[in-house]
């Protein structure tokens, strides 16, 4: 019994330890940007104050949008062909410094 005991122990330590992170100890934000869009068509526009930052979406995804993360921490898919899409991203990365 002692053995499996310390078998589940290890065997959960080296689980953790390959858990993906970033330098700082977080979990990567890379698992965050593997969501697909479900689809593709034309949401509301986003008010650029409520916006942290974006990303586009994995290229395994059916879809190849762009993802914008609210100060609420929401993701929230949108069309990357949309003009005021293209207006918020550039005035993300200007704010941002990108």
């Amino acid at each position: 019994m002692k053995i499996i005991m310390k078998t589940a122990l290890l065997f959960a330590v080296l689980c953790c330890a390959l858990l993906p992170q970033s330098s700082d100890g977080q979990m990567a934000s890379g698992i965050a940007k593997q969501i697909c869009c479900p689809g593709v068509g034309s949401y509301s526009k986003i008010p650029l104050k409520r916006l942290e930052y974006y990303y586009w979406t994995s290229s395994i995804c059916p879809f190849h949008q762009v993802v914008f993360v609210t100060k609420a921490e929401r993701h929230l898919c949108r069309n990357s062909d949309d003009e005021w899409v293209k207006k918020t991203m550039k005035a993300i990365d200007k704010k941002l410094g990108s």
